[in-house]
């Protein structure tokens, strides 16, 4: 699959990680119509995030999972987060639980935090059943983690979907890969700084990629010529999404990624207790 075939409408678009990153540049190019359950957390390996979709997020932030590893710092603030991963899964919670609320010892606002990560699996797999055409974005995979995720997708998901796949290398600009993947569509960007001297490339690939919400009057299936086509009657429905917000591009993600795996969670009973304000992503 090439950039070419990926062009055209999507009522539904989510980021896979592996980082911030995916989910950053959605939003900046107003692809991010609503906040995916992935989008501000790490998920290192595709093979594990390949299986937790595979397991239809089942056992996702259970407590016994958890385990405290650092510190990090918001999305788009500077304030202080407890860094938690879920040894299942390898899933980094970097941005969820604010040290001022919570501490090394004592997840006060799980409850809260699952209750949001709940609400957001529950609309991913509700989009996965009813949507016509899905767009999906990840950085990071191999060709054969890609054939994985592309089979485990196909399960998953009722109608038409697409995954672009982008891998930071050693390449001066935008390189597609080629892959014999039906479903999926794998690129190269360079690997100097990947934040935001990228953003030119980036756009360039959701260039011709459109937000339309679905319209469930017309029955499931019955928009896919539309989105195939790549053709919108209303182009005021293409003013949704968010704003972005330049500066919160300056900020990065923390550079130490070997914080994630030390640590651990001396009282797994906290997480039952407490209440989690003011974390709208």
């Amino acid at each position: 699959m090439n950039l070419n075939q990926i062009k055209g409408n999507y009522n539904a678009i989510f980021g896979l990680g592996h980082l911030c990153l995916t989910g950053l540049q959605l939003r900046k190019n107003n692809l991010r119509p609503f906040a995916g359950p992935l989008d501000w957390v790490g998920t290192p390996y595709l093979s594990d995030l390949t299986r937790m979709l595979k397991d239809r997020f089942s056992h996702f932030l259970e407590p016994h999972n958890l385990r405290v590893t650092g510190y990090s710092t918001g999305v788009d603030t500077p304030d202080r987060y407890i860094l938690v991963r879920d040894d299942y899964y390898c899933v980094d919670s970097a941005h969820d639980f604010k040290a001022d609320k919570n501490s090394m010892e004592d997840l006060v606002t799980y409850p809260e935090v699952k209750a949001k990560f709940n609400r957001r699996i529950n609309r991913f797999l509700d989009k996965m059943e009813t949507a016509d055409r899905i767009l999906f974005v990840r950085t990071s995979g191999t060709f054969k983690e890609a054939q994985e995720l592309e089979s485990v997708l196909s399960d998953l998901v009722k109608n038409d979907f697409s995954v672009l796949l982008i891998n930071h290398t050693k390449v001066n600009g935008l390189v597609e890969q080629n892959w014999p993947l039906q479903r999926v569509c794998a690129v190269e960007l360079p690997d100097k700084e990947i934040w935001v001297t990228n953003d030119h490339l980036w756009r360039q690939m959701f260039n011709g990629i459109r937000y339309v919400p679905s319209q469930p009057s017309l029955g499931a299936g019955a928009n896919m010529n539309m989105f195939q086509q790549g053709n919108l009657s209303n182009a005021n429905a293409f003013q949704q999404g968010f704003p972005s917000n330049a500066n919160a591009f300056q900020q990065g993600i923390p550079s130490n990624v070997n914080a994630f795996q030390q640590g651990n969670l001396r009282n797994a009973n906290t997480f039952q207790q407490g209440n989690l304000g003011g974390n709208n992503f």
